[in-house]
């Protein structure tokens, strides 16, 4: 190999190492939200469950002091939320589609245990 061979492939080589790498596609998802009273004052303390397509439990959060609650980094699927807070009735939503990339926004209104 001569001399001008091998700068070519040092030059190909410090070129193909120092070039950036393509940032890695998002596959995840994530469902965010707030869980509120009828009056729609926040709701901290709730307990967050996180189910997939098959009702099996994923994941269980706190809602912080905003009533604020976050799922990250969800495989795409379906997914459904329940919401537990003593002295309110459950609530539940179902068939939340996270795509890759995605952020799902729920807002989530507890019905009070005494309300007619």
């Amino acid at each position: 190999m001569n001399l001008r061979t091998r700068w070519l492939w040092v030059v190909l080589l410090a070129a193909a190492f120092s070039a950036p790498a393509a940032p890695p596609v998002p596959l995840a998802g994530d469902i965010l939200g707030q869980v509120r009273n009828g009056a729609g004052i926040a709701q901290m303390g709730a307990t967050v469950l996180l189910y997939n397509r098959y009702d099996e439990l994923v994941r269980q959060g706190l809602t912080g002091e905003q009533g604020r609650f976050g799922f990250d980094a969800l495989a795409p699927g379906l997914y459904s939320i329940r919401v537990i807070l003593a002295s309110f009735v459950p609530a539940e939503r179902r068939n939340i589609a996270v795509l890759p990339n995605s952020e799902n926004r729920l807002d989530i209104n507890l019905a009070s245990v005494l309300s007619s």
